[in-house]
């Protein structure tokens, strides 16, 4: 390999305007950092470009750049695949693919290639299936953030090791700053498949007023700020349009007060627990139910199943339950895996 130019090389989905992609990806490279502090950090970037938290430790390397792309995993000791849900099918088919033909050029050019924080699955495809077991056979440690997703690559033939997601590691607010909790976030996002319609979420928002709560629209990315615009219209209330976080701190300060989190977003989810909410988890992909079952929770409803706004109010009629803060310990512990996984790669690298 030639003259190294980056210690390590994050690929994942980076760059797409996903607050949730960029505060694991900050946190990662703020926990690599913290133990490496000369560590030079370099990831494939979207059109959007990494997002504050991240930009501030990482160099963005333009995926659309394929000169570019090719000089970085020539020249990376350790290529960091994840953190996030990238190898999966149910989406795209053609993304799992590209996501493991960069795994196998950084393991050509003799990169040393982990991959952690990540979920796995759905894989419904043999084709699929495939895929991600070439990519994960080429890595030296495999960390999932999940017991399903290690259960599957042990399916798949690979031994892994379970994690937790990354933004755990993120500073925890101070729950007790919060005397009221009278709101209640809500964590949508567009799904083509399901009961998740703008009407239905505006249905849940009149569900939590009618409790006397107040509704918090949570858009972690454009698209959700879409859907929840047009749920916010379907309320008839005359609130200014929601917009996606531009961070993380600003979507934590959105979630103070907040007693419940009711989430298709996974990171929705987890900053609620953070904040002291309970994490209320409406589930589209396998990644939502091992979260809450890594806490000894589960969905309040799937999108492919009949789910009437009325049963979440219901839920909302109970005392607020949330997340023992040995729980979340237990997740920063678990969490904390990867950031090893990391650095026993750039030890050895050296």
């Amino acid at each position: 390999m030639g003259r190294t130019r980056f210690d390590v090389l994050f690929i994942g989905y980076f760059g797409f305007g996903n607050l949730g992609d960029e505060l694991i990806l900050g946190a990662l490279a703020t926990a690599i950092r913290r133990a490496v502090p000369d560590a030079r950090l370099a990831a494939l970037s979207g059109p959007q470009g990494l997002g504050e938290g991240p930009s501030r430790w990482v160099h963005a390397v333009p995926r659309s750049d394929g000169l570019a792309v090719r000089a970085a995993l020539s020249s990376t000791r350790v290529a960091c695949i994840g953190p996030g849900g990238i190898f999966q099918d149910a989406t795209s088919l053609s993304s799992c693919a590209w996501y493991a033909f960069q795994t196998w050029r950084a393991a050509h050019r003799r990169a040393r290639v982990v991959h952690v924080g990540q979920s796995l699955g759905p894989l419904n495809t043999p084709l699929g299936r495939g895929i991600a077991r070439c990519a994960l056979r080429m890595g030296q440690e495999i960390v999932l953030r999940d017991g399903p997703s290690v259960a599957l690559a042990g399916d798949l033939g690979c031994e892994a090791h379970e994690g937790a997601d990354l933004a755990w590691l993120l500073p925890t607010p101070d729950r007790a700053a919060a005397e009221s909790r009278r709101r209640v976030g809500l964590a949508p996002r567009p799904w083509p498949r399901g009961n998740t319609s703008p009407a239905w979420w505006a249905q849940v928002a009149r569900e939590v007023e009618r409790r006397g709560l107040e509704p918090v629209w949570l858009p972690m990315a454009p698209d959700d700020a879409r859907l929840a615009g047009e749920a916010e219209r379907l309320t008839g209330r005359t609130r200014e349009a929601p917009k996606p976080f531009e961070s993380g701190e600003e979507a934590l300060d959105s979630l103070v007060g907040c007693r419940a989190v009711i989430g298709m977003r996974l990171h929705s989810l987890v900053l609620g627990c953070l904040s002291g909410a309970e994490p209320m988890g409406v589930s589209y992909d396998p990644k939502i139910d091992g979260l809450l079952a890594g806490l000894g929770r589960t969905s309040v409803c799937d999108v492919m199943e009949p789910c009437s706004p009325e049963e979440i109010g219901e839920r909302l009629d109970r005392a607020p339950d949330p997340v023992p803060w040995a729980a979340i310990d237990r997740q920063k512990e678990l969490a904390g895996r990867s950031v090893e996984a990391v650095l026993r790669a750039l030890e050895q690298a050296r």
